[in-house]
């Protein structure tokens, strides 16, 4: 236990000598601690630095901290990325918007979708050309009609499947996460769409296995529960971004045997990465799969 302690004290030391060299300008010496054998993404200290940055303005430390991570065991790159161009758009930069872009692709960074639409804001706020489909947003208002601007806020409504769509909706994922665990201890149920709103909204986000842990509450409690569409598309997505391809492959064929559609963007990423691996047998599987 003391040995536990001990190594997560030196972790969080070389952190703090880390973001001071990033502060400090020192950036061959940041380098040299960030390359430390052992050391793993920490995404709580990432995002605080990252944060700081943004508030304070500081687009050289972000920049650093992007480029100087991309070995990091475990660095979430597209959560990297997304903190840059929180700064951009705050600085409407939309030439470094671009490099970004092309940074990305060029480190085969599979983006979230709101990576995409931030980019995409930023893009058209410079009037530049938006070169990727821009997705929608998870949720769709005809789809989900409760979710209009007449619902109160949710500290203050007494429905508990009406406080989970409005967290979900204000990007507070993990409190809607937890408070359906407090629903399910109590036995209470909600209706299909409850579920599929907060396993898309948990998905966009990249919480994956707490996705899986919702869809699994769904399928206990009703019979037949199913992912539509574009929740099904979803998880292939965020599948792929965490390399577990044979699970993606595998729900893009429960997608295709109950008669779904999946996007295009799920098929194509899921290709672009079984190529990555050299993995011509299932690229053949998924291609049979889709009648081609």
């Amino acid at each position: 236990m003391d040995f536990v302690s001990q190594e997560r004290g030196e972790m969080m030391m070389l952190y703090d000598l880390f973001f001071a060299f990033l502060n400090t300008g020192k950036y061959k010496e940041a380098k040299k601690i960030i390359e430390t054998p052992g050391l793993r993404a920490r995404p709580s200290r990432l995002q605080w630095f990252a944060d700081k940055c943004i508030t304070n303005n500081n687009v050289e430390a972000m920049e650093r901290l992007v480029e100087l991570t991309q070995k990091l065991f475990e660095c979430d790159r597209d959560e990297m990325y997304y903190y840059q161009l929180k700064l951009c758009k705050q600085n409407n930069d939309g030439q470094g918007a671009d490099a970004i872009w092309t940074k990305m692709q060029e480190e085969n960074v599979i983006p979230r979708e709101r990576t995409l639409r931030l980019l995409a804001d930023i893009f058209k706020m410079n009037n530049q050309e938006v070169p990727f489909d821009v997705p929608k947003v998870w949720y769709d208002e005809d789809v989900y009609p409760t979710l209009s601007s007449s619902l109160q806020p949710p500290e203050l409504s007494s429905d508990p499947q009406e406080k989970i769509f409005m967290l979900c909706k204000q990007d507070k994922t993990e409190e809607a996460y937890n408070i359906l665990l407090e629903l399910q201890k109590k036995d209470i149920v909600l209706d299909p769409v409850g579920y599929s709103f907060l396993i898309r909204a948990l998905l966009s986000e990249g919480f994956l296995e707490k996705a899986l842990k919702v869809k699994n509450i769904a399928e206990t409690h009703i019979k037949g529960f199913e992912l539509n569409d574009a929740a099904s598309s979803l998880l292939i997505i965020t599948q792929v971004r965490r390399d577990y391809l044979k699970d993606a492959v595998s729900s893009l064929r429960t997608l295709l045997e109950r008669g779904g559609v999946p996007s295009r963007l799920a098929v194509t990423r899921l290709v672009q990465a079984l190529a990555q691996k050299g993995d011509l047998e299932s690229i053949a599987a998924v291609e049979k799969m889709m009648g081609r």
